[in-house]
């Protein structure tokens, strides 16, 4: 009791307030960065779900009436036959921790009257030049593409294209591409899946890259041993500087 008028008395009591604050503020942070890992984990559980579902067929058109959210990261199999002169480039772009740029093709899909944008992999940002673009001959005639289904990036308001240079963008806003482009466009986009035998530019992403615990472990940690060190470093100022005072008040010393 005697101790804890010490932590309240004139000299402390406002000091001891801000510690007990910034000790609460430490621990709610920390018990927030715990609820972000798990909403992180099951938000990477149902990513791989859907990245290892059954493949849905593009051919046969998208699912009416579904909300395409539900259909972000799902498998997805499509034949058709590339437009190659339709190619856009993406910017800012990141692989391997490298700057660079996506290579976005439309592939017009075998028996329908709309394309879907392909997004063909990553360059480094050395090819951003248009004609340099050709060495990446695609193949001729029909073609099936697998990968998984990425949604539109809008921002209201805001243009999706770059200045400069021609077709290059700096989001997949779907709507502002379709302008340029006379055939319908579907409304998502595919992300296409690596392959082994794949070497050579543009370099396709893994499946699940990314799909980790991130930094949420590691921030609570030092949110929670801040706390510890703040209140166990606060204790043990207090009781160094006061406790000679105390005994001399009490006589002791």
């Amino acid at each position: 009791m005697d101790t804890l008028k010490l932590f309240l008395n004139r000299r402390w009591w406002w000091t001891t307030l801000l510690v007990i604050a910034a000790v609460g503020v430490a621990i709610r942070l920390g018990v927030w960065q715990v609820d972000r890992l798990g909403q992180r984990r099951a938000f990477n559980a149902e990513t791989l779900r859907r990245l290892h579902a059954k493949p849905l067929k593009l051919n046969d058109g998208l699912p009416s009436g579904v909300d395409f959210e539900t259909l972000k990261y799902r498998a997805v199999v499509v034949r058709g036959v590339y437009d190659p002169s339709q190619t856009l480039a993406l910017k800012n772009q990141m692989w391997q921790q490298q700057a660079g740029l996506d290579m976005i093709t439309p592939l017009i899909i075998e028996g329908r009257e709309e394309a879907v944008l392909i997004n063909r992999g990553w360059l480094p940002q050395s090819e951003t030049n248009l004609d340099r673009w050709a060495k990446f001959e695609l193949p001729s005639g029909v073609v099936e593409v697998r990968g998984w289904i990425r949604l539109t990036d809008v921002i209201n308001g805001v243009e999706a294209k770059a200045a400069s240079p021609d077709r290059t963008w700096f989001r997949m806003d779907i709507d502002q591409i379709q302008k340029g482009y006379t055939r319908r466009l579907m409304p998502i986009y595919i992300e296409q899946t690596t392959e082994k035998s794949w070497t050579t530019m543009p370099y396709r992403r893994a499946l699940d890259e990314g799909l980790d615990d991130g930094p949420h472990i590691g921030y609570a940690i030092t949110w929670f041993t801040l706390a510890i060190f703040l209140s166990a470093g606060y204790w043990r100022y207090v009781i160094h500087y006061s406790t000679p005072r105390l005994r001399a008040a009490q006589g002791v010393i």
